[in-house]
């Protein structure tokens, strides 16, 4: 969706994805991850959304594949290892 623009800040522990809207109306999109880029295997990789306070509550249920990101709005995710 060329509607939706993404960057990553890689990190040697996570990476993060900022992903935008820079319309007013929602956009669907999905985001591919280059796994080997950022280090990470995507079997032991956790994806989610952190909290962050007047811009978005925690999610846990993250879906790079199927993602609706409110007109004007963004989200930021966190890919790192799984914790055991």
């Amino acid at each position: 969706n060329t509607n939706v623009k993404a960057s990553i800040f890689l990190g040697s522990e996570e990476s993060v994805i900022v992903a935008a809207n820079w319309k007013d109306v929602d956009q669907s999109c999905s985001l591919s991850i280059n796994w080997e880029l950022i280090g990470l295997d995507p079997q032991t990789a956790e994806i989610f959304f952190p909290e962050v306070k007047e811009f978005q509550p925690e999610n846990r249920s993250v879906s790079l594949g199927n993602l609706k990101i409110p007109g004007k709005k963004g989200f930021m995710i966190i890919i790192r290892k799984k914790s055991v």
